[in-house]
């Protein structure tokens, strides 16, 4: 109470009366997914979610896929990955809205069977598990196999050429999975590695599905190469044979046949003599020496396939990509023209191969 004199000299007594009003708090918690771990993880894996704002929170999902979960406290959500989950990222939603993770979560494949256990060369084969949605790849043993993704939880995938017996391996973007069991190539296989060379390269050869300790003639096309002796299991491994210097450029057949089962099996073996850069070699030697086709007597009877004038000099190798053959001009232009083979008359390019010119910036001298 506060008194006050008025004109009057009578005081006037007035009462101040102060109103406390609660107001609103004014901060707020706001709703955002900061990490995730672990960062990968299986179907039935635990993921601990940290973040703000979980209190109230209604969904938590895998790249869609909701999830069974706990919300032990507005920062913290411990959930695990739901069945039909996908590589992608995690969302928590609560009644003011959605968050969603920056990084993805990446859901492992796993294999739990496949069907039939055996079988040759080009057997269609079902692979039961998990998380195959969006496969990469399979291999039978490492050697890449055509396949189906049939659904969430099944592949269907065929017995590729050359495979060997082995586990079997599906890709996706989550990971890999490898069955625990080992699919059985019935028949005679076998696989070259490398699968191409030059005249004259190395190649190692393993194969199985011959007989007993039998011996094996290893061929290229008609030449015979070598002389193994397979394992109790019908196996070889690791034998080296070396391509004929006089092999030409092109497609050919490595062979294995057994002398006492009459069991054979093939492989294609690539031939190439290419130059793989400028003048062949780094020092530049110029000098191919697995070429076996052209030679000093027989380059003088090579006729031109057609010809292109550019707008300078070439001083320099062109090469060869993808069926264009690209050629630097000392006009500071990039040539690039299609393989001939379909070209209009002799000499002459067709006008439809003759792409559009990329231009060159000048580089300055002594760079």
């Amino acid at each position: 109470m506060k008194h006050a004199r008025s004109a009057t000299g009578a005081f006037l007594a007035v009462l101040m009366v102060v109103v406390l009003q609660a107001v609103p708090s004014l901060a707020t918690t706001t709703l955002a997914i900061s990490s995730f771990a672990p960062k990968t993880g299986q179907v039935g894996a635990s993921v601990v979610v940290t973040g703000s704002g979980f209190t109230g929170a209604t969904d938590t999902a895998f790249n869609g896929t909701s999830a069974t979960f706990t919300v032990n406290s507005d920062t913290k959500i411990t959930t695990s990955v739901p069945t039909g989950a996908t590589t992608g990222p995690i969302t928590v939603t609560t009644p003011a809205g959605t968050a969603t993770s920056v990084s993805i979560f990446k859901v492992v494949p796993t294999i739990t069977g496949f069907s039939p256990p055996s079988g040759p060369v080009g057997t269609a084969v079902t692979i039961t598990g998990t998380a195959f949605t969006g496969a990469t790849g399979v291999r039978f043993n490492a050697t890449p196999a055509e396949f189906t993704v049939d659904s969430w939880t099944q592949i269907t995938a065929t017995v590729p050429a050359s495979a060997l017996s082995g586990p079997i391996q599906v890709r996706t973007p989550g990971g890999i999975a490898g069955s625990s069991a080992s699919f059985i190539v019935t028949g005679a296989t076998i696989v070259p590695t490398p699968t191409s060379g030059p005249p004259g390269a190395k190649v190692i050869v393993s194969g199985s599905g011959f007989g007993s300790r039998e011996l094996v003639d290893i061929d290229l096309d008609v030449t015979d190469l070598a002389l193994v002796v397979a394992t109790t299991g019908g196996s070889f491994s690791g034998i080296a044979i070396k391509v004929p210097a006089s092999t030409l450029p092109g497609d050919h057949w490595v062979t294995a046949a057994g002398r006492s089962s009459g069991l054979a099996a093939q492989a294609p073996f690539t031939v190439s003599t290419d130059w793989p850069q400028f003048r062949m070699t780094l020092p530049h030697t110029a000098f191919n020496r697995t070429e076996n086709v052209l030679s000093t007597s027989t380059a003088p009877g090579l006729e031109g396939a057609w010809s292109y004038t550019t707008g300078s000099g070439v001083f320099s190798s062109p090469a060869v990509a993808n069926g264009v053959v690209y050629v630097g001009s000392d006009d500071s232009k990039v040539y690039a023209f299609e393989v001939p083979g379909s070209l209009g008359t002799p000499n002459r390019p067709n006008p439809a191969s003759l792409r559009p010119d990329y231009s060159l910036q000048p580089i300055p001298p002594g760079q």
